[in-house]
C-alpha cells in the first residue's frame, strides 16, 4: 500500500518540477531574495543629518571626559547593535517627553545598521586623541610659562 501511494505521487512531483514558476512565485522569490541580507562588516558612515547628531553626542562625551567608559560600553554592545536600535524605537514614546522624538528616531535608525557602533567607536577615539593632543599642548605651554616665571 505504501508503494502504491509513492507511485501515485511521483507524477505530481514531476509535474511540479517541470512547470515554469508563476508570476506570483517569481514576485515572492524577488521579495525574499533580500529578506536575510546582512550588511558587510566594517564602519557604516552616517548620513549628514545623522552625523550631526552623533558628532554632537560624541563631543559631549569627550568634553565630560567619559570617553573611556563610553568606549568600554560600546565595545561590549557591538554584537547587539541592531537590537540596540530596535530597543531605541520601543522607547520613542517615553523619550518624546524629554527630547525631540524625530531626533531619537533618526539615531535609532542609524543604530540599527550593522557597522554603526564601529564607526562611532572610531570617531570617539579620534575625538579623544584630538582632545588629548590639545590638552598636552596646553600643559606644555603652561609648563614653559612656569619655567619662564621661575627664571624671573
Amino acid at each position: 500500500m505504501l508503494v502504491m501511494s509513492v507511485m501515485s505521487v511521483t507524477p505530481v512531483i514531476r509535474f511540479m518540477v517541470d512547470q515554469q514558476p508563476t508570476r506570483a512565485a517569481k514576485e515572492w522569490r524577488d521579495r525574499m531574495r533580500h529578506a536575510f541580507f546582512v550588511e558587510p562588516d566594517g564602519a557604516v558612515e552616517p548620513q549628514p543629518h545623522e552625523r550631526e547628531l552623533i558628532e554632537a553626542l560624541l563631543r559631549r562625551i569627550v568634553a565630560r571626559e567619559m570617553a573611556g567608559p563610553a568606549i568600554l560600553f560600546m565595545e561590549s554592545w557591538k554584537p547587539l547593535g541592531s537590537i540596540t536600535g530596535q530597543g531605541m524605537h520601543s522607547l520613542t514614546p517615553f523619550i518624546g517627553a524629554v527630547m525631540d522624538s524625530t531626533t531619537w528616531e533618526h539615531l535609532a535608525q542609524y543604530m540599527e545598521r550593522r557597522g554603526a557602533i564601529t564607526w562611532m567607536l572610531q570617531r570617539l577615539q579620534s575625538l579623544q586623541e584630538d582632545a588629548n593632543h590639545i590638552t598636552a599642548e596646553g600643559q606644555s605651554k603652561s609648563s614653559q610659562i612656569s619655567d619662564q616665571m621661575k627664571h624671573l
